[in-house]
C-alpha cells in the first residue's frame, strides 16, 4: 500500500508529493492538460482540481504546478484526497 510521505513546496508554483512505492517508470510522464493526460487516471483526476496547471509523475514524487491565480489552500486538500485515492493500491 503507497503513501504520500512528505509534501514540499518548491518555489511558489509548484508542490511535490513525495509517496512511498515509486511508479513504473513507463508511468513517469509530464501532462499539461487534462487531455493531454490521455488515460492516466491520476493525472486526469487532478485537473479536475481549480488551478492545477501542471501534473508531472516521476519514479517517487507527483508534482503539481498552479496557476499562480489560485492559492495554495483551495489545490492542496483535494490534491491530496486525489493522489491518496489513486495510490492506496499501488
Amino acid at each position: 500500500m503507497s503513501q504520500i510521505l512528505s509534501t514540499e513546496h518548491h518555489g511558489d508554483h509548484e508542490v511535490h508529493f513525495k509517496i512511498s512505492n515509486p511508479f513504473p517508470a513507463a508511468q513517469s510522464a509530464r501532462y499539461d492538460s487534462r487531455d493531454a493526460a490521455g488515460d492516466d487516471a491520476l493525472a486526469r483526476s487532478l485537473f479536475l482540481v481549480m488551478g492545477i496547471r501542471s501534473v508531472r509523475l516521476d519514479a517517487d514524487t507527483i508534482t503539481i504546478e498552479r496557476d499562480p491565480q489560485v492559492i495554495w489552500p483551495l489545490i492542496i486538500p483535494p490534491a491530496v484526497n486525489i493522489i491518496s485515492s489513486k495510490i492506496k493500491n499501488m
